[in-house]
C-alpha cells in the first residue's frame, strides 16, 4: 500500500513494507524526492522525521489522518473483498486474537483444522513474549516469539496437550488458551460454507437485502419468501422507533446521548445521520460514551483523587520555613477567609525565598513543588503595600510615602527632576519594607544588643545605648 501526500507544496510518499526487525507488525518508509527514511514501525514517526530533515521544523503528523483513515472512502476501499476479520477475545488478563478459521471433525479441536490461528501475550522465560497458535497438519503447535526471533516450539495432538508441554499458564485450560471453544468461533466452525469458503456481509452489504439473502437466508432453503419484506418492515420499524425515542428526549448526556450510544458503535456513520437525523457530534458524543460508560449504561461518575505529593517531613519543612519571621511578616489582624489562618506577608521575591529555602534544607522539596505548594497556600501573599499590618505601618510605612510623591508632584514641573525625586523616594520605601527590618537584631530571649553602625542599634534608638558607633548606614542617611 502506498499513500501520497502533499506537505508545504511537496509530494511525500508512505509505503508499507515488510519490517525486518518485527516480521509481526508493518514497517514504514517515506520518500520525497531523492530523499527516503529508513524502515520505521510508524507512518507518523516516518513522515514526521523526514518533514523535520527537510524543512527544518518541528511540526509532527497524525498517522491516521496522513494515511487516510478519516475519509470513508478510502476505508471502503480497503475493506473490498476482506471476507474475514480479526476476531478479538478477552481471557482475564489475556487478550487472544483468532486471525484465522480452519475446519475439521477432530473432536480433540472442537471443530478447528489446518488453518486455525490465534496468537496472544504472555511470559516466558520471565519475558514477556508472543505466541502464536497453529494448527497445521492436524497438529497443534505453539511458537513462541521474543521480538522476533523464535525461542521455543512446542507440538502436540491437542491444544491441551500442546500446552502443558509449555509448562505455562497452567491454571489455564489450553483450548480455552487457543480460544476454539468461545461461542463466537464455535459459531463459525459448526457452520463451515461450502468450499472452506467464508461469505460474510460487510457493514454496508446488510442493508442491500439480496445480498445477504443470497450469502445467509436462500442457504437455509426457507419457502418463506415474504420473509424478506418482513425483515425490510421490522428495520423500517427499528429505525422509526430509534428516531422517536430521540426526539421525546432532551439533549445531553442524560437524555439522546445516552440513548443513542446503545446503537452507535455497531451502524455506520452515515446511516445514523441518514436514518435518524443526527449531526456528526452527537455520533461522535455518543460514541464516546458508549467506550467510556458502556452502551446505554448510566454515566460513571470519577471520584476525584486526592494526591498528596509531599511527605510528612518535607510538608514540616515548608510549614517551618514559612513560619520564620525573617522569611514572612504575619498580619496583626488579618486571617485567610479559606484556612482561617493568619494572613503572612512574603519578606522576598519567590526566587529569592526558593534560593533560601534551598540553601536551608538541600534535600528538601524541589522548586517546581516548591512554587505550586506555595501557589496554592491563599493565606501567604506578597505584600502589596503596609496598610494590611497595623496603623503605625499604615502611617509610617505606606501613606507618607505617597503623600511625600503627591508633594513632590504638585512643586516640580521639571520631569526629569521629578522622575530624579520619586525614584529616591521608592528606594526608600523599599529599603524600610525590606532590607532595613532585617538590620535590625532582636535576641531569642527578646533582648537587643550593641550595633557598631549607628542607624542599625536599637539600644541607641532608646537611648541606652553606652558604646562607641564607628559607622554609618548610607541607605539610612538618605531619609535625613
Amino acid at each position: 500500500m502506498r499513500v501520497s501526500c502533499e506537505l508545504n507544496g511537496e509530494i511525500f510518499i508512505i509505503s508499507i513494507v515488510q519490517n525486518t526487525t518485527s516480521p509481526f507488525e508493518p514497517g514504514f518508509v517515506c520518500t520525497c524526492k531523492e530523499k527516503s527514511t529508513e524502515i520505521l514501525s510508524s507512518a507518523s514517526t516516518a513522515i514526521t522525521t523526514l518533514y523535520q530533515e527537510i524543512f527544518g521544523k518541528r511540526t509532527e503528523y497524525s498517522e491516521p489522518v496522513i494515511m487516510g483513515f478519516y475519509n470513508d472512502q478510502i476505508i471502503e476501499r480497503l475493506l473490498q473483498d476482506v471476507t474475514f476479520f480479526p476476531i478479538y477475545i478477552k481471557i482475564q488478563s489475556f487478550l487472544v486474537v483468532v486471525s484465522n478459521i480452519g475446519y475439521s471433525k477432530n473432536n480433540g479441536c472442537r471443530g478447528a483444522g489446518n488453518g486455525f490461528t490465534s496468537s496472544i501475550l504472555t511470559k516466558f522465560q520471565k519475558k514477556h513474549s508472543f505466541v502464536s497458535q497453529q494448527i497445521e497438519n492436524n497438529t497443534c503447535i505453539l511458537r513462541i516469539y521474543h521480538e522476533s526471533n523464535i525461542v521455543a516450539q512446542f507440538e502436540d495432538e491437542t491444544p491441551i496437550n500442546v500446552w502443558k508441554k509449555s509448562g505455562i499458564n497452567k491454571k489455564f485450560d489450553g483450548i480455552d488458551l487457543f480460544r476454539i471453544t468461545h461461542s463466537s468461533v464455535q459459531t463459525i466452525l459448526q457452520n463451515p460454507p461450502k468450499n472452506n469458503i467464508l461469505h460474510i456481509c460487510t457493514v454496508d452489504e446488510w442493508n442491500n437485502f439480496e445480498i445477504a439473502f443470497d450469502r445467509h437466508i436462500k442457504s437455509r432453503k426457507t419457502g418463506k419468501m415474504a420473509l424478506l419484506d418482513n425483515w425490510q418492515n421490522k428495520s423500517m420499524n427499528f429505525w422509526e422507533s430509534f428516531k422517536s425515542a430521540l426526539d421525546n428526549n432532551r439533549r445531553g448526556i442524560d437524555g439522546k446521548i445516552r440513548i443513542l450510544s446503545i446503537i452507535a458503535e455497531n451502524f455506520h456513520y452515515n446511516d445514523l445521520r441518514e436514518k435518524l437525523q443526527v449531526s456528526p457530534n452527537t455520533i461522535n458524543s455518543a460514541r464516546k460514551y458508549a467506550r467510556l460508560n458502556g452502551p446505554g449504561a448510566i454515566a460513571i461518575v470519577k471520584p476525584k483523587r486526592k494526591i498528596h505529593r509531599m511527605s510528612e517531613i518535607k510538608e514540616r519543612e515548608f510549614e517551618l520555613f514559612f513560619q520564620d519571621k525573617s522569611n514572612v511578616t504575619m498580619s496583626s489582624y488579618k486571617v485567610d477567609s479559606k484556612t482561617n489562618l493568619p494572613i503572612l506577608y512574603l519578606q522576598d521575591q519567590k526566587e529569592v525565598l526558593w534560593a533560601k529555602f534551598e540553601e536551608t534544607y538541600p534535600n528538601g522539596i524541589k522548586k517546581t513543588l516548591f512554587m505550586t505548594r506555595l501557589a496554592d497556600c491563599s493565606h501567604i501573599k506578597y505584600r502589596k503595600d503596609l496598610s494590611g499590618l497595623c496603623l503605625i505601618c499604615n502611617d509610617y510605612g505606606f501613606e507618607a510615602f505617597q503623600d511625600l510623591i503627591a508633594i513632590v508632584r504638585s512643586t516640580f514641573n521639571d520631569k526629569k527632576r521629578l522622575d530624579g525625586i520619586i525614584s529616591r523616594i521608592e528606594n526608600l520605601r523599599r529599603h524600610m519594607k525590606r532590607n532595613f527590618e532585617r538590620k535590625l537584631v532582636i535576641n531569642q530571649d527578646g533582648t537587643v544588643s550593641h550595633d557598631e553602625c549607628i542607624n542599625h542599634c536599637l539600644l541607641y534608638a532608646f537611648g541606652e545605648c553606652k558604646y562607641h558607633h564607628t559607622s554609618r548606614c548610607t541607605e539610612c542617611d538618605e531619609f535625613f
